[in-house]
């Protein structure tokens, strides 16, 4: 059973560098916005005490102007980077279980396009509404109810913070993006390579629910897992069917995955798994 180590091994890598590749994403979120947040500071330190409304009010517009797209085509480039890294260990993955070199069909580069193109334009919506809109809309308010400086940082702290609806709202889209992609991309290639078979992945924390806590670590055939999709739970994204409970699996924000393995790997897992209690 050395092979089946092996690819144990393999598993379990491919996980943490997810698990630490998603954190790091998130990191990443937090340190942009904070840069913003010192750029809003700087920006509105440096305006005359006694400017106007009307004139904090085209200051503001100016600010706003100058800031571009907000860092976000940064920030797109680093999910970018994300989901190809994922690619080359999820082929490096096909590669091991099946014992042959695994290549992208038609169908399955088809996809990843399409992804990424939809991920792209996820993150310019989530951009739009929960940062350039938020910051647009709450100082501008603001600005016309003539709130001192001091009130205006205090307005974008709370945009802009760790518990801003920034934060929370672009934090959500990274992961939901980045992992839908590597769930989607790896039942595409498993059904090109006709497994029927799949190992739950993942970490358990405070939050974890009860649907995932339930099956992380366990095996199950396919038909077993498209039946899922019937039932109901806390969390279960809309649009959940018995195709889609493979790209979203336990729902908003989970980070488990179905790792597809070959009927020799799944019985071993399973013996493992019964004899193990």
């Amino acid at each position: 059973m050395q092979e089946i180590d092996e690819l144990l091994r393999n598993m379990n890598a491919l996980d943490a560098w997810l698990t630490a590749e998603v954190s790091g994403l998130i990191s990443a979120v937090d340190t942009w916005l904070t840069q913003l947040s010192d750029s809003l500071t700087g920006w509105l330190d440096g305006l005359p005490a006694d400017l106007t409304p009307t004139g904090r009010l085209k200051a503001l517009i100016g600010w706003l102007a100058g800031l571009g797209d907000l860092g976000a085509g940064g920030i797109a480039g680093l999910v970018d980077e994300l989901l190809s890294g994922s690619v080359e260990r999820l082929t490096g993955y096909f590669s091991l279980l099946t014992g042959v070199p695994f290549v992208a069909g038609n169908n399955l580069s088809r996809l990843d396009r399409q992804l990424r193109i939809q991920a792209s334009g996820l993150i310019d919506a989530t951009v739009g509404l929960h940062l350039r809109e938020a910051l647009t809309r709450g100082l501008t308010n603001a600005v016309l109810a003539r709130t001192d400086i001091t009130g205006l940082r205090l307005i974008g702290g709370e945009i802009l913070g760790r518990d801003g609806v920034a934060f929370r709202g672009l934090s959500s889209t990274l992961e939901e993006v980045s992992l839908v992609f590597v769930r989607a991309w790896t039942e595409t290639a498993a059904s090109g390579l006709k497994l029927t078979h799949y190992y739950y992945m993942g970490t358990q924390i405070g939050t974890t629910r009860v649907f995932c806590r339930d099956r992380i670590g366990r095996t199950y055939p396919k038909i077993e897992v498209e039946k899922w999709a019937d039932l109901s739970w806390a969390g279960k994204m809309s649009g959940t069917t018995r195709e889609t409970i493979f790209w979203y699996l336990g729902g908003y924000r989970c980070r488990h995955r179905l790792l597809p393995v070959t009927r020799r790997v799944y019985d071993f897992l399973n013996q493992k798994q019964k004899s193990n209690g």
